[in-house]
């Protein structure tokens, strides 16, 4: 992963975790077969982060939190909506509140690093990523 701001951190992956989500079971036909797809992103974590890493973190989350604030009703059936996977529904409600990534980037943010953060530090508190490899305390 390139990006301007941070420089180059393809280097990076010999010595960082990467963190792996996706969404699944995206069930459709062809030819009269049932499929089901699913989607998965990689995303590379960094060895160090910059300043400017933290402040799109900050900002991102700012921003998320002023659409959570402002616009509760839309924000829920937005986040519903892509629960259900009404993809359509969930972009359309984004759009009609100002929610895209070239918004947040607009902003000094980039949506990324929110999830990034959020990943990370719920790992760290629940272990939800990698309890499993941590020794229980006695």
């Amino acid at each position: 992963m390139q990006d301007s701001a941070s420089g180059d951190r393809r280097g990076d992956s010999d010595k960082t975790m990467s963190i792996v989500l996706g969404v699944v079971g995206f069930d459709h036909e062809m030819d009269g077969l049932p499929l089901s797809t699913d989607h998965v992103t990689r995303i590379q974590l960094p060895e160090r982060l910059s300043p400017a890493d933290l402040s799109r973190m900050r900002t991102d989350f700012e921003l998320l939190a002023a659409a959570l604030r402002d616009y509760p009703a839309e924000m829920t059936n937005l986040l519903e909506a892509h629960f259900r996977k009404d993809i359509a529904s969930s972009r359309k409600i984004a759009e009609t509140i100002g929610l895209s990534e070239q918004s947040f980037k607009a902003q000094g943010g980039g949506i990324i690093w929110a999830l990034v953060a959020g990943l990370v530090i719920c790992d760290v508190l629940a272990g939800c990523l990698t309890l499993w490899a941590v020794e229980p305390s006695e």
